[in-house]
C-alpha cells in the first residue's frame, strides 16, 4: 500500500518562498516580504510557540478583526459564553453550523495559530456552554451540524488541546446522549430526526458524522465500545450504496436511489468516515470501500469544457453543484485526499481537472471578485465557508497541499483577499460578512456568526489561508477545523 501523503514531497518551506516569488512584485509590500524571510525559523517545526513568535499576515489580522466583531456580540453567563446566530437572530444556539461549538471551534484554532490565551478562554466559554446546555437536555438533536456531533466533536478538539479532564467527561457525556437516541439493531446502529421520516447517512445528518465523533473518542480513551459503535454505523450504512463504474456511491436518504456526491450528505464526506474507520483498525474492508467511494467520484465526474465538475447525484438531474457543502469544491477536494492516501495519480488528475473548471466559472458581484455560484448557472452567490466564496477558497488549499501546485495557493489567495476587500468593518478593529452577496431571500440576508455561513467559518479559512503563506504545514485530520 502507498505510503499516505506520498507526494508531499514540496516543503512548507518552500511553499513560502514561492510565495513570496509570486507576490513580491505584485504587492511591493514590506509585511509579505518579512513574512517570507521568517517563516523557515519560525514554522519549521511545529514546535511551542509563543504570541512574540507568530508572524503576522493579512490573513491572520483579518480572523482577529473577525473575532473582535464575535467579541462585540458575545454573552457571558455562569454557564460560559455563548453568541447569537446573526445581527438579526437574538437565539444563541449550541450547534457546530451557526452556534457556540463552531464558534468555539474558530477561537481555539486562532489559539493554536498565535497562542493568545484570550482565544483559549474565550474556547473554553464555548465549551463550558455547550456542555452545560447538553446537560440540560438542549442539544438540538443528534447530529454533526446542528446537534450532539458538533458539541462532541468541540469537546474532543479541547481534549486533546488542553489535556483538561473536564472536557474528556463532557465528549463521554455525548456519547451517552447518542447511544440514548441510537437505533441499535441486528442491522447495526442509526439516527432518525424527530419530526421526519428521513433517514440520513452522511456526515452532516447522518450516520457518519457520529461515527467520525465515536471514533475520535476511541483515539482519545482507548475505551473500545466507541469503537463497536463506529463499526455498527459502518455495517448499518453498508446497504445504503449504489455501484458506479468500478465503484461504489453513497445514497444521503436510505430510500433514495441515487447516489449524492457531497460532503454534508453523500460521498464526499463518507470518504472521511472510512479514513478514519482505516486509521482505527487498519481493516482492508474499510480501506476497500475507501477506494470504491473515491473511484465512485472518479465515475462520476461530469466533463466539462475546462476540467470535471459534479452533480448532486448519480442522476445528474439540473445544474452542478459548487459550493463545499455539496459541489465541486467538496468532491475535489475528496478526491485530492485519496490520492495523498493511495499515491493513484487518476485521482489528482481529476483534482486538478476540477480545479481547472472552477477557475472558469468564477464570477464577479458588483465589480469585484473571484466569486462563485452556489449552484452552477444561478444568481445565488455567498460568503460563507460551506456555502460561498470561503468554501471554493478552502477546496483550493486542500488541492494544493495534496499537489503541492502554486497556482492552487494563488488561487485560494485572490478568494481571501477579495473577502477581506468586500468585508464589512461596523467598527474600529471589526470585520464581518454578509451571508448572502446576491440572491437568496432578502429576509435571510444577514451578517451570521457561525461555521457554516458566518465569520467564525470565514475566519477558519482564513487561518489555513495564514498557514500556508507563512510556510506552516496544513492540517491533516479531519474535523471541524479541518472538514
Amino acid at each position: 500500500m502507498p505510503v499516505r501523503g506520498v507526494r508531499r514531497d514540496v516543503t512548507p518551506a518552500e511553499h513560502a518562498r514561492r510565495y513570496h516569488v509570486r507576490t513580491m512584485y505584485k504587492r511591493a509590500s514590506a509585511l509579505l516580504l518579512a513574512l517570507a524571510v521568517l517563516a523557515v525559523p519560525v514554522y519549521a517545526k511545529r514546535r511551542a510557540i509563543g504570541p512574540r513568535d507568530v508572524v503576522s499576515s493579512p490573513y491572520l489580522d483579518a480572523a482577529k478583526q473577525a473575532a473582535n466583531w464575535l467579541a462585540s456580540l458575545e454573552r457571558r453567563s455562569a454557564d460560559g459564553i455563548s453568541w447569537p446566530r446573526s445581527d438579526k437572530n437574538s437565539f444563541a444556539p449550541t450547534g457546530l453550523s451557526h452556534g457556540a461549538a463552531g464558534i468555539g471551534a474558530f477561537h481555539l484554532r486562532l489559539y493554536q495559530v498565535t497562542r493568545e490565551q484570550k482565544y483559549l478562554d474565550l474556547a473554553r466559554g464555548a465549551a463550558s456552554f455547550v456542555a452545560a446546555e447538553y446537560r440540560r437536555g438542549r442539544e438540538g438533536g443528534y447530529d454533526w451540524q446542528s446537534g450532539a456531533v458538533g458539541g462532541g466533536e468541540l469537546f474532543v478538539l479541547m481534549y486533546r488541546e488542553t489535556g483538561d479532564a473536564r472536557y474528556l467527561d463532557d465528549a463521554r457525556m455525548t456519547a451517552e446522549i447518542l447511544l440514548r437516541q441510537a437505533i441499535r439493531d441486528a442491522n447495526g446502529t442509526h439516527w432518525q430526526m424527530a419530526g421526519t421520516s428521513n433517514v440520513y447517512t452522511g456526515i452532516a445528518h447522518g450516520a457518519a458524522g457520529a461515527g467520525v465523533f465515536f471514533l475520535h473518542l476511541y483515539e482519545i480513551t482507548g475505551d473500545a465500545q466507541y469503537l463497536d459503535v463506529a463499526r455498527d454505523v459502518y455495517r448499518w450504512m453498508r446497504p445504503y450504496t449504489i455501484p458506479l463504474g468500478d465503484g461504489i456511491g453513497w445514497k444521503r436518504l436510505t430510500v433514495d436511489e441515487t447516489a449524492y456526491h457531497g460532503f454534508c450528505g453523500g460521498s464526499s464526506g463518507i470518504l472521511y468516515f472510512l479514513d478514519e474507520l482505516v486509521r482505527a483498525t487498519n481493516d482492508e474492508q474499510y480501506r476497500a470501500d475507501f477506494v470504491a467511494t473515491a473511484n465512485g467520484l472518479a465515475a462520476s465526474a461530469d466533463p466539462t469544457v475546462n476540467g470535471v465538475g459534479w452533480y448532486y447525484t448519480s442522476a445528474k438531474n439540473g445544474n452542478r453543484g459548487v459550493i463545499y457543502c455539496h459541489g465541486t469544491s467538496c468532491a475535489s477536494s475528496a478526491v485530492a485526499h485519496a490520492f495523498t492516501v493511495t499515491g493513484d495519480s487518476r485521482y489528482a488528475d481529476l483534482a486538478r481537472a476540477a480545479m481547472g473548471h472552477l477557475e472558469s466559472i468564477a464570477v464577479t458581484a458588483q465589480g469585484d471578485g473571484p466569486l462563485w455560484p452556489h449552484v452552477e448557472r444561478s444568481g445565488l452567490i455567498e460568503s460563507g465557508f460551506q456555502t460561498g466564496a470561503a468554501s471554493v477558497g478552502y477546496a483550493f488549499l486542500r488541492v494544493h497541499a495534496a499537489l503541492g501546485d502554486s497556482r492552487y495557493l494563488d488561487e485560494a489567495i485572490r478568494a481571501g483577499e477579495h473577502l477581506i476587500r468586500r468585508a464589512d468593518r461596523p467598527a474600529p478593529g471589526q470585520l464581518r460578512w454578509v451571508n448572502y452577496i446576491q440572491g437568496g431571500d432578502p429576509a435571510d440576508v444577514a451578517y451570521d456568526t457561525g461555521w457554516y455561513t458566518g465569520s467564525a467559518g470565514i475566519g477558519l479559512f482564513l487561518l489555513d489561508l495564514h498557514d500556508r503563506v507563512t510556510g506552516r504545514p496544513p492540517l491533516d485530520r479531519f474535523s471541524p477545523l479541518h472538514p
